[in-house]
């Protein structure tokens, strides 16, 4: 365990759900009208995930930056997704 770096996942409520920061990706559950949970995973942009998160000063802006950009799309997506009655066949596949 000591050869292994630790890292926290963060996340934020959102609209009838819940979005969820890995290293890799950013991971949105919302629940729909009907009580279906519907789920939308995608990859971070390299500017979250990258070297620039090490420097110092640097590093505060970026996280600031990600928190806004992240939390303002995740928002929106939930409130997209929440609000969809369900009838599109694509979106079948993503419900829990």
């Amino acid at each position: 365990m000591a050869d292994q770096t630790r890292f926290t996942y963060g996340g934020q409520a959102v609209i009838e759900g819940v979005m969820i920061r890995g290293r890799r990706f950013l991971s949105l559950a919302v629940r729909r009208q009907d009580g279906r949970i519907f789920y939308h995973s995608e990859p971070l942009n390299s500017l979250f995930t990258g070297g620039v998160r090490r420097i110092p000063l640097v590093r505060g802006v970026v996280v600031l930056m990600e928190t806004l950009l992240l939390g303002m799309k995740a928002l929106n997506k939930s409130a997209s997704m929440a609000a969809v009655d369900g009838q599109d066949g694509d979106d079948q596949r993503r419900s829990i």
